[in-house]
């Protein structure tokens, strides 16, 4: 089938002759950046609907789905991203490479981008409440010995922290239980 010349129109965006049938009549490359435009107004739509503000902290508390981790959901298209990601990524910029997102106010279902900042995830880790954080924040050990001193720190694998002192003391109480006639002898 051969296309007259007169079912070419000029595109309303940029002004070429398109094909379009629908007015007003857009070229590929112009429908597609509209329906680019239209998809991401609904979609922001449909997350500005999602969250309540909270008065007392100034979180934007998440209505929709929220994850048994406690992280809010939401889907963009086909795919499931986390909305504190979508929220920061739409109003601040996209979230750097090898950096995750720290919710400073630790109200996991909170998506106010201001709560939000780009840390390491070790950063983010320590920053938590989480075992590993609060060894990592322990300065004695449950005896009182420092665990800042150099010297009285017992390191072994992975990444234990230990006292030298009390493990020392365990060593030698455990000597001692295993041959009871050398404390005799001492």
């Amino acid at each position: 089938m051969r296309i007259a010349p007169s079912d070419y129109r000029p595109c309303a965006d940029c002004g070429d002759l398109c094909r379009g049938r629908a007015v007003p009549s857009r070229c590929r490359g112009c429908w597609r950046t509209h329906r680019r435009l239209v998809s991401q107004a609904a979609q922001d739509s449909r997350f500005d609907s999602r969250w309540e503000p909270e008065p007392n902290s100034g979180c934007w508390l998440w209505t929709g789905l929220v994850w048994p981790n406690g992280y809010a959901h939401f889907t963009v298209g086909r795919t499931h991203v986390y909305a504190h990601r979508f929220s920061y990524e739409r109003s601040r910029s996209p979230i750097p490479a090898g950096l995750s997102l720290d919710h400073l106010c630790r109200v996991r279902c909170c998506v106010n981008p201001d709560h939000l900042e780009p840390v390491t995830q070790r950063e983010n880790t320590l920053r938590g409440n989480s075992p590993v954080a609060i060894q990592a924040r322990q300065t004695t050990c449950k005896r009182g010995h420092s665990l800042t001193d150099p010297c009285n720190l017992l390191k072994s694998y992975p990444n234990i922290r230990r006292c030298r002192e009390c493990h020392r003391l365990r060593m030698a109480a455990r000597y001692v239980h295993r041959r009871p006639g050398m404390a005799q002898c001492a």
